[in-house]
């Protein structure tokens, strides 16, 4: 120990000699040898000083730590001397009944637990079973206990949609995380085309829209008004999420009281737009579209893309019922009414309210006061491509 002492001060006596013959040299300074010796001399007696102050330091902590572990042990005997209150409520019968009561693995062991946690109605596309669970399971929920939902059964001829497009979803999912192209979309569809064959005729087997069975209403002064000027007594407008999917959404809630099968719709709709592009090319011809039809097909792809008329006109063809969109005037605050639909048809409208860019679906309260009339001209959109 003591040579590593020695050649440390070594080494620093010299690196301080080379330090201060830099100095001089930077600042032209004359230094003597004297100069130098005495400046050895006053570091190292600061290194002492140093030394013992930290030694010092250290000393009083430990001391201090000492008398402290002292105090903590002294204290602990006396507890440990004191300890018959503690051993006798070990000894408590309670504590032994407690520990011996079976109520527990009662609990466990319940059978509507596990019903619990088999039924997963909350799921959007990605589990097989809740599609079964909702149309079989009664007391679920409030859409499946009321008159509505039983329509839903017999209409819908028990669609599983969650068992059939879950690799649907996947790959789009997939498409759309990368810079994706028109044919990347084609191809697509083209794989699967038999299991959007099978939505649209699917779809087209629902005939009336789902009453309102407790959904969250929406209460926009500017929704409540197009009621008003409508007239629609019956009738309520529920909210839809404000994600760009709105209008998809929309026809989600009328056509299954919820949003989680918009993206069947979405993709529904594009499916029919591929599959009569000859007519859909025709309509942007015709009304001077800025965009191509592959633009416009690729931006309704889009995860939160904005729906545009043509892909209203597609969803009508998708479902083969008439799209009534009452629409709010931001300026006059005066309704005005679009109608879409391909084929001329007595089936029941879906509704949807309109405001500001953001699109509503409106439910019936009771099936037998739908009484959609009204006096204001309706604005038949693409009427001249029917039939």
């Amino acid at each position: 120990m003591k040579d590593t002492h020695l050649t440390k001060r070594i080494y620093r006596s010299i690196l301080l000699v080379l330090s201060i013959f830099i100095i001089s040299i930077l600042f032209q300074l004359k230094v003597t040898l004297l100069d130098i010796i005495l400046l050895l001399i006053i570091s190292e007696l600061c290194l002492i000083l140093i030394r013992e102050f930290n030694n010092s330091k250290s000393c009083s902590t430990n001391s201090l730590f000492k008398s402290k572990r002292k105090f903590s042990q002294v204290q602990t005997r006396r507890n440990f001397t004191n300890t018959k209150p503690v051993s006798n409520f070990t000894n408590k019968k309670p504590e032994s009944n407690v520990i011996n009561t079976k109520p527990e693995s009662n609990l466990t062991n319940k059978k509507p637990e596990s019903n619990f946690t088999n039924t997963k109605p909350e799921s959007n596309f990605t589990n097989k079973k809740p599609e079964s669970n909702v149309i079989n399971a009664k007391p679920e929920s409030n859409l499946t206990s009321k008159k509505p939902e039983s329509n839903f059964i017999t209409n819908r001829k028990e669609l599983t949609f969650t068992n059939v497009f879950i690799d649907v979803f996947d790959s789009y999912n997939e498409i759309i995380r990368k810079k994706y192209s028109f044919s990347d979309i084609q191809s697509y569809m083209k794989e699967n085309r038999n299991k959007f064959l099978n939505l649209v005729e699917n779809l087209r087997c629902i005939k009336t829209s789902v009453l309102f069975s407790n959904q969250d209403i929406e209460h926009s002064e500017h929704f409540l008004l197009i009621l008003r000027q409508i007239n629609l007594r019956n009738h309520l407008i529920i909210k839809s999420k404000l994600d760009g999917n709105c209008f998809y959404n929309a026809i989600s809630t009328c056509l299954f009281g919820n949003e989680e099968y918009f993206l069947l719709i979405k993709l529904g709709a594009i499916f029919i737009m591929l599959e009569n592009e000859r007519l859909f090319r025709i309509i942007i011809l015709d009304h001077n579209y800025d965009e191509s039809f592959e633009k416009i097909v690729c931006d309704s792809f889009s995860e939160n893309s904005w729906a545009m008329m043509l892909n209203f006109y597609a969803a009508s063809i998708l479902i083969n019922r008439p799209i009534i969109s009452l629409n709010l005037n931001h300026v006059t605050f005066e309704v005005y009414i679009l109608k879409y639909l391909y084929r001329d048809s007595l089936l029941e409208p879906v509704l949807i309210a309109f405001y500001l860019n953001h699109f509503c679906p409106i439910l019936c309260i009771e099936k037998q006061k739908f009484d959609f009339k009204t006096k204001i001209e309706q604005n038949d959109v693409f009427i001249k491509y029917r039939n």
